[in-house]
């Protein structure tokens, strides 16, 4: 019974701590570093000339070196799910060209994107597709150079088609190979602009530079680096506002000496926190997210974050208020609102309050009301049928009594049958 007792303590404390979490600025906050990757291939491989008399320059197979940071998503947008969490990234490129005389070097920059087409725990096989400029170190000359018929410029674009695999030898280091076409070409604004192909086979190493944090559908799996010791541990959710409380929880609970082997039990306890994006059922199959305890910045990003992720309704909506005590001047604030707004594709953007009311940049479609009195008059006259609605308000605006407008009632009706009347 004592230990039953003090579990129940345990997670007491986790859930209480979960819900204070939210005011606390503690280290666990994602950082950049999480989920990116230092990477470093060699490249071994042919120059593939477009003409027959290239062939005749080219002596030597071509050697490449790249080196990329590369960032991976995780899910926090549908469409990253959908592709099996594509990572993005830049790369720093340098090459032979097959004739070190004639042709020279090249060294580039680019940015890609990769897209996983078999993703499994230790194993991803995908398509990495990049594009940039470069400098090569030898071009077409009348007089030194004529034989360079290929580059007419020192700077040109490179693009990059890669087909890979991954394997992972350890949570932080991973093999790479695959098969690479590379091509550059000055788009024509010099001659000659015949460019060049290259094919190659690489291969080479990633590491890990900060801590991995892979969402799942139900639930988001963290790695926890203590004391140089790994430990995986799975939280069920997977919207950014409870992960990042889930954090702040951790940090606290392994600073208090926690025992790390029962925090994974404790976890599972959690459930999520009413008033903090509570998602309830609305009226005409519309879904609500009541968010309107609180507004600032930053929770409105996580927020919308969260409402980006609604995929039962094609349509999205936001009742926002304004947002007080952050800071910034009226038309800076609202400038950075739309402009975080307009990021995540709201359908439709209700405003309520005396600043946004005054904002001249608002869509000509939003919908502006003074006070949330003024909305609530005129609701039965905004279709917001099969719409995801995020409602976000400071505290100060009650739109709780917005939310309740909208849910759906719930009735209860007795049947009663007198079975002595049925003979």
């Amino acid at each position: 019974m004592k230990e039953l007792s003090k579990n129940r303590k345990y997670y007491g404390l986790l859930t209480t701590v979960l819900f204070c979490s939210i005011t606390f600025q503690i280290q666990a906050q994602n950082k950049f570093s999480d989920n990116l990757k230092l990477q470093v291939n060699y490249h071994f491989g042919v120059a593939l000339p477009e003409y027959e008399f290239l062939t005749y320059i080219i002596d030597d197979y071509v050697q490449s070196v790249d080196i990329s940071l590369i960032k991976e998503t995780i899910g926090k947008n549908y469409w990253q799910q959908i592709f099996k969490y594509p990572e993005y990234g830049v790369s720093l490129y340098y090459s032979t060209l097959g004739n070190n005389e004639i042709l020279g070097k090249e060294i580039a920059l680019t940015g890609f994107f990769r897209v996983n087409f078999i993703s499994r725990s230790r194993f991803r096989f995908y398509n990495r597709t990049g594009a940039g400029f470069s400098y090569v170190s030898r071009k077409f000359d009348f007089d030194d150079n004529f034989l360079n018929v290929a580059v007419g410029s020192h700077f040109n674009m490179h693009f990059n088609f890669r087909l890979g695999v991954n394997f992972s030898l350890s949570e932080k280091i991973e093999l790479n190979t695959g098969l690479s076409f590379d091509h550059f070409s000055n788009a024509n604004i010099s001659e000659p602009n015949l460019g060049l192909n290259n094919l190659s086979a690489y291969g080479g190493l990633s590491y890990r530079l900060g801590q991995k944090i892979e969402k799942k559908k139900q639930s988001t799996a963290l790695t926890i680096t203590l004391e140089k010791v790994s430990h995986k541990l799975t939280i069920p959710f997977t919207d950014d506002a409870s992960i990042e409380n889930c954090l702040h929880l951790i940090t606290f609970l392994l600073h208090n000496a926690f025992d790390i082997q029962k925090l994974q039990d404790a976890l599972n306890e959690l459930s999520p926190v009413a008033m903090r994006l509570e998602q309830l059922k609305g009226i005409n199959n519309s879904t609500l997210i009541n968010d309107s305890y609180n507004s600032d910045f930053n929770s409105l990003r996580i927020a919308l974050e969260y409402l980006a992720l609604q995929k039962q309704h094609r349509k999205h909506a936001l009742i926002l208020s304004d947002i007080l005590q952050a800071g910034k001047t009226d038309e800076e604030l609202n400038s950075d609102v739309l402009k975080l707004i307009h990021s995540y594709k709201v359908d439709k953007l209700i405003a309520v309050g005396e600043q946004l009311s005054k904002f001249s940049k608002l869509p000509e479609d939003a919908l502006v009301f003074e006070s949330t009195k003024d909305l609530i008059d005129n609701l039965p006259g905004i279709d917001l049928s099969d719409y995801a609605i995020l409602i976000k308000g400071a505290r100060e605006f009650g739109f709780e009594k917005i939310v309740s407008k909208l849910s759906e009632k719930k009735h209860t009706t007795l049947l009663e049958i007198n079975l002595n009347n049925l003979l």
